[in-house]
């Protein structure tokens, strides 16, 4: 599902690749939908980890923003190195697909994507505790930052270049910040 999406994979194809008979796998999984809800659970997780990796590090709050970035670079590295492929964010790349046409779907990752937008939302908070940044509000910039990471991780999937997501980190601190000027 990771490699080629939800619709392009059987349950024989799940089966094959797990070396399962069919039988067994609607022993555990009523439906092919049951087994996608567990795909998104365990991506959620590691994505909280990732996430809490990022906020519980000894570094400023812009710092922990961007060590979100870092962090995606480095899964996206490891993706490369096993797959020859950076494979995007696992989350999104199912939102894509399903959140159209599977309204239980799109509520789904809607919830997901929410929740990382509130915990980049805390880093922000701190940020103007500090002074760090200037004191606003904080969820739509955390959404604009959040959206920013998604489309950094389809360019870095479109271009198999994951070191994209540390070079265009400094987009979300601008983010963060407020622009000030025009941009040139």
């Amino acid at each position: 599902m990771m490699a080629r999406g939800y619709h392009a994979v059987s349950v024989k194809d799940i089966c094959s690749h797990a070396d399962v008979a069919k039988g067994s796998f609607y022993h555990y999984f009523p439906a092919k939908w049951d087994i996608l809800k567990e795909v998104i659970n365990a991506r959620d997780d590691f994505y909280q980890a990732l996430f809490y990796r990022a906020m519980t590090a000894d570094i400023s709050p812009l710092g922990k923003i961007r060590r979100i970035f870092e962090l995606a670079c480095e899964d996206q590295q490891s993706a490369l190195e096993s797959t020859g492929k950076v494979a995007g964010c696992s989350i999104g790349n199912l939102t894509l697909e399903l959140s159209f046409a599977d309204e239980p779907a799109r509520r789904i990752f809607q919830q997901l994507l929410a929740n990382y937008a509130k915990i980049i939302a805390q880093a922000l908070k701190e940020a103007m505790d500090i002074g760090e940044i200037p004191r606003r509000p904080a969820a739509p910039i955390a959404q604009a930052i959040f959206a920013y990471l998604q489309g950094v991780i389809l360019l870095a999937k479109t271009e198999n270049k994951p070191k994209m997501l540390e070079q265009l980190a400094d987009g979300a601190i601008t983010i963060a910040k407020g622009l000030t000027e025009s941009p040139a």
